[in-house]
């Protein structure tokens, strides 16, 4: 009887973890690791680019990662995705507003062409350009990762823990002058 009561309870177990995964969705595979750091607060104008940063990419898996794309989860329908990049810092503090790659000179390419090695983390740090219509208050709770392993499609969920406060601009217009990217040399430079 003992032993009957311990197999239905971990038939039980098992059924309940297949159905929690069900829930999340096919694709779902947990292979990047996942951001628990407390969070970042970022400064901005309406209708003016902000770059958020979806953090450094970890591959736990043995085989490589080839990221795809990401897209905003549960946000304000003032914010919108334009764009997304990734910048390989090589030194350089990146910092969250302007074209990098325009103005700096950062290293960038398509998020779709980064490759994570097995067990290692990614040498680019996929950013995306938001644009928020109205002034408020945004949380960034977390995006969502849309990778590739052996031609098999997965998707994650990423933490941002990323909050945008944005402004009504200073300057008259219905649009404001598009700040100009804080370029900062490479460390040791």
């Amino acid at each position: 009887m003992h032993c009957g009561r311990r197999l239905s309870v971990l038939l039980c177990a098992v059924l309940a973890i297949g159905c929690a995964a069900a829930a999340i969705g096919p694709g779902f595979n947990q292979v990047l690791r996942v951001n628990t750091d407390a969070g970042t607060v970022l400064l901005g104008h309406t209708d003016e680019m902000i770059d958020v940063p979806a953090l450094f990419l970890y591959n736990t898996a043995a085989r490589p990662v080839r990221i795809q794309r990401l897209a905003l989860l549960s946000h304000s329908p003032a914010m919108r995705l334009s764009s997304t990049i990734a910048y390989r810092p090589d030194g350089y503090f990146i910092v969250a507003f302007g074209d990098l790659q325009k103005e700096c000179g950062y290293p960038a390419k398509p998020i779709s062409s980064i490759v994570v090695r097995p067990h290692s983390a990614s040498a680019w740090i996929p950013f995306m350009t938001i644009v928020v219509s109205k002034p408020g208050r945004y949380n960034l709770r977390r995006v969502k990762i849309f990778y590739e392993i052996g031609g098999d499609q997965y998707w994650q969920y990423q933490n941002l823990n990323t909050v945008l406060v944005v402004k009504s601009p200073s300057e008259p217009g219905p649009y404001p002058k598009q700040q100009q990217g804080q370029c900062l040399p490479p460390r040791g430079s």
